[in-house]
């Protein structure tokens, strides 16, 4: 019998691969992923993935000599596809693609350079300038996935092999079945607990989501608490704690491992991502959102991005308009109906079972790569 041909692909990031954030999760899942499904895997980064050898990782230097040891290590494995996760390694594109056999993709998680002129406040010149030069770099790449159809559009400019692949989640290690957390449940008592995991800056609503609580707790006292999972920026929200006098109806947890995240969420009877409309959120798509649908919990969502395609309101969540404090207010109310939170949790679990699961959004991702020509 011949050999089965492997094709090789090298995954490169440039963050911290074990940190509980978006990024970092979704390429640990590309690289379990693409493993499953028999793809002959090497990484490049500051961390070793656990299911590879040391044979098959590329530890990161200085940016200076990174693209060097890149294209070094791209040829003495005959890598055929390198596979850059975020658009920061764009710019590497010209030259693995001048100097190597492999060709190059990205998968696009946001337009980074809009989030750099609304988080860094850079200005409208200097957006427009990288903006151009970065399409003129994503020019030298093959393929691309996306975690938006409003990413694919964007990038389909340059990029004409595109997929659109929504963040996936583990629904085994996400599951109704978790046993909640004994402690959040003895705090939560008989009232409705409504959770929020993620970064916590203003760009993800959750100050919006923390006035409209405020405002709940003073008119209807004790009926709602409020669970907040701080990725960062904790001191904001403890700051309006102690504003509003609120330290005994919210509990604000630091940086948690992403595995103890499950049983922090599976005390909550609601979950939220409330996020305001803009450059940042039309185009990204929020992780947690998955992993809070194969919880099967009521979901409270912004119609930002994808997330409409996803969550329909009285079948599978509640969608209502980004900015709309009333509608939120109103939103939390409906969603503390003990048979509301049945009906709409199970359908939440079962989109995150047909349409995000890891396992299928991995043969996905490898059927499209398999065809990179």
């Amino acid at each position: 019998m011949g050999h089965k041909y492997s094709m090789k692909i090298l995954v490169y990031f440039s963050g911290k691969l074990y940190e509980a954030k978006g990024t970092p999760i979704r390429t640990r899942n590309m690289v379990a992923q693409l493993l499953k499904n028999s793809a002959d895997v090497y990484y490049a980064g500051y961390d070793k993935p656990k299911e590879l050898t040391d044979s098959k990782f590329l530890l990161l230097t200085s940016k200076l000599k990174r693209i060097g040891g890149l294209i070094s290590f791209v040829r003495k494995n005959n890598i055929d596809l390198v596979y850059i996760q975020t658009s920061a390694g764009i710019w590497y594109a010209p030259f693995i693609t001048l100097f190597t056999k492999a060709r190059c993709g990205v998968d696009f998680h946001s337009r980074r350079f809009q989030e750099e002129k609304m988080y860094k406040k850079k200005g409208t010149l200097w957006l427009f300038f990288f903006e151009q030069l970065e399409l003129f770099f994503a020019s030298f790449l093959v393929f691309g996935t996306a975690v938006s159809h409003t990413l694919t559009k964007y990038y389909g400019r340059r990029v004409k092999k595109l997929l659109t692949v929504p963040v996936g989640v583990d629904t085994i290690l996400f599951s109704p079945n978790i046993a909640p957390r004994k402690d959040i449940m003895e705090w939560k008592g008989d009232s409705t607990l409504i959770a929020y995991a993620g970064n916590t800056k203003w760009y993800q609503g959750i100050d919006v989501l923390l006035e409209q609580f405020a405002k709940i707790s003073k008119e209807h006292r004790g009926i709602f608490k409020f669970l907040v999972i701080a990725s960062s920026g904790i001191e904001d929200v403890e700051t309006f704690m102690k504003k509003e006098g609120l330290s005994s109806s919210v509990k604000v947890l630091d940086k948690q491992p992403h595995e103890e995240i499950p049983s922090l969420l599976a005390s909550a009877d609601i979950l939220t991502v409330v996020r305001p409309s803009d450059m940042v959120t039309e185009f990204s798509f929020p992780s947690k959102l998955p992993e809070y649908a194969a919880l099967g919990k009521v979901l409270i969502v912004s119609d930002v991005s994808d997330i409409g395609e996803y969550i329909h309101s009285g079948d599978n969540g509640i969608i209502i308009k980004a900015g709309d404090t009333g509608a939120l207010y109103e939103a939390l109310f409906q969603a503390s109906d003990k048979t509301l939170q049945k009906n709409l949790g199970e359908n939440a679990r079962r989109l995150a079972v047909s349409v995000f699961d890891l396992n299928e959004l991995g043969k996905k991702v490898y059927s499209f790569l398999s065809g990179i020509k």
